[in-house]
């Protein structure tokens, strides 16, 4: 879910067993991903720089030991 531009919340579909690592994917060149409120149920994360729209991405989760 869009909270504001370039800033999402990720809910999984099932509870993982940890906090997993992330890694994002399909992002524009020049673009970081900052993560905020990692859980094992969801994730926020804001795109920056803001000047460069993000509206779709990919996200692995890994929460493999």
């Amino acid at each position: 879910m869009e909270l504001a531009p370039n800033s999402f919340r990720v809910i999984y579909p099932v509870p993982m067993r940890a906090a997993p690592n992330l890694v994002f994917t399909g992002l524009p060149e020049g673009v970081s991903a900052v993560v905020s409120d990692k859980t094992e149920i969801r994730f926020s994360v804001s795109f920056l720089p803001t000047s460069i729209p993000v509206k779709t991405f990919g996200v692995m989760a890994s929460a493999e030991l």
